[in-house]
Parts: structure tokens; C-alpha cells; sequence
């Protein structure tokens, strides 16, 4: 992101803030998709056990919060809060 630490006076720290905050956002849209198509209960070897995006998503969601904007590491750089894609 050589652009914003010229236009948003972003530094290393920072950098790497925005990355994790992105990737959380990422991520968690990533298992959001999979809770919706394979649902909250899946079958497996095992039986019906728990989708793991389940637990996976609310770690993600857990780490997002404490980068979010306004509460975090990213509250100085609000404008580079990650979005999610809209479909």
C-alpha cells in the first residue's frame, strides 16, 4: 500500500493493521457463504455434527472487533476499513 503512506500517512504498524483487518473481513464473508450453502449442521463421517465455518466465523468476528474502527489499532484510519463485497 505505498499510496496510502503518502495519502493517509500510513506506517509499517499500520500496514499491517489494515492487512489483518482485511483478511478478517475476507475471511469471515468466506464462511459466511459456506453457513449459507451447507448450513449449520453438516453430515460427515462422524454423523451430523456442527459446521466448523460456525466456530470459525465468531473467531474471526471476535478479532475483527478489537481492529474494528473506533475501538482498535484502526480507529485513526477509518477510511481504510475493509467492506465486504455486496453480491
Amino acid at each position: 500500500m505505498p499510496v496510502l503512506e503518502v495519502a493517509a500517512g500510513i506506517g509499517e504498524v499500520d500496514y499491517s493493521t489494515a492487512k489483518d483487518a482485511c483478511v478478517c473481513v475476507v475471511r469471515i464473508d468466506q464462511a459466511e457463504r459456506d453457513l449459507s450453502t451447507g448450513g449449520l449442521m453438516v453430515t460427515t463421517e462422524r454423523g451430523t455434527v456442527k459446521n466448523g465455518a460456525a466456530t470459525i466465523v465468531a473467531q474471526y468476528r471476535s478479532q475483527l472487533s478489537r481492529l474494528h474502527p473506533g475501538i482498535g489499532p484502526l480507529a485513526k484510519f477509518p477510511h481504510l476499513y475493509c467492506q465486504p463485497r455486496t453480491r
